[in-house]
């Protein structure tokens, strides 16, 4: 909406980045298990604002006008953004992980003052943190977190038998330094991708499995890691076995299923590893 005395020209620069936050945001949406909800957005939202030149890519304009009553700009961009650094943001912040489930966490604090506690509030909603208050709960994370001076702040965090710690100049750095620490143990990452085995025959060069695994892990919303096993040839023709891990195993497989029929190729067998 414009002030009466604004001419749309004059927000044209703060249009354009509000709608390379509304792209990355949607991109963000589209890579996780499930859609953040509102409150998660406009947090998510916010932080992405001073990453919009790392994150975006290349923008197109599609339209770019003042409506009338009420006053307005109407403006339409394509933004194309840069999905690895996103979905590594996405992680780090726990963002990915705890879109389905949220980590409950005994947390310690000393030296906040006031103005501290709405931004940890925050930090907490962003990342998909549970204070809880109950001692001895083998399935929580035990953090602390002290702010020792105006710009110092030093944290630990203890998980599966693991114990991490970071020190910070901004509450913020420290919260993400130390989740993302979390964020990358074994046992959090196997518990929301699954792990399927499948078999594709059909190629006459070997050439063409390599090339099958560069369209497996372009497909960085359901494909997480894929791993050739081996190749093989039967019956003239080459196959490869294949572990993948994905967040959506019949959504794998229906694209899968799609890539394959159209080039003549075949999914001799497709099953779930057991964890």
């Amino acid at each position: 909406t414009l002030e009466p005395e604004q001419h749309a020209l004059a927000v044209r620069e703060q249009v354009l980045k509000d709608g390379f936050v509304q792209g990355i945001v949607q991109e963000a949406d589209a890579m996780l298990p499930v859609p953040m909800d509102e409150a998660r957005r406009a947090l998510f939202a916010t932080y992405v604002q001073d990453y919009t030149q790392n994150l975006v890519v290349s923008y197109k304009e599609l339209g770019f006008k003042e409506q009338d009553a009420p006053r307005a700009v109407v403006a339409d961009f394509s933004v194309s953004v840069n999905t690895p650094l996103l979905k590594g943001m996405l992680k780090d912040m726990g963002v990915f992980y705890t879109s389905l489930k949220r980590v409950s966490c005994a947390l310690t604090l000393t030296g906040l003052r006031s103005e501290d506690w709405q931004h940890l509030e925050e930090l907490q909603a962003l990342t998909g943190v549970d204070v809880i208050y109950e001692e001895n709960r083998p399935d929580a994370v035990a953090a602390q977190i002290r702010k020792v001076g105006e710009d110092r702040w030093q944290g630990e965090l203890t998980a599966f038998d693991k114990t991490f710690t970071a020190q910070a100049t901004t509450l913020q750095a420290l919260w993400f330094e130390l989740w993302k620490k979390y964020f990358t143990l074994p046992e959090v990452v196997s518990g929301i991708f699954s792990t399927v085995t499948f078999r594709v025959a059909g190629w006459y060069v070997t050439d063409g499995a390599s090339y099958f695994e560069d369209i497996l892990l372009s497909w960085d919303r359901l494909v997480e890691q894929a791993t050739l096993l081996h190749l093989d040839m039967s019956d003239a023709d080459f196959g490869g076995v294949w572990s993948v891990q994905t967040l959506d195993i019949q959504a794998l497989r229906t694209k899968l299923e799609a890539f394959l029929k159209d080039r003549g190729l075949h999914l001799l067998f497709f099953q779930q590893e057991k964890g």
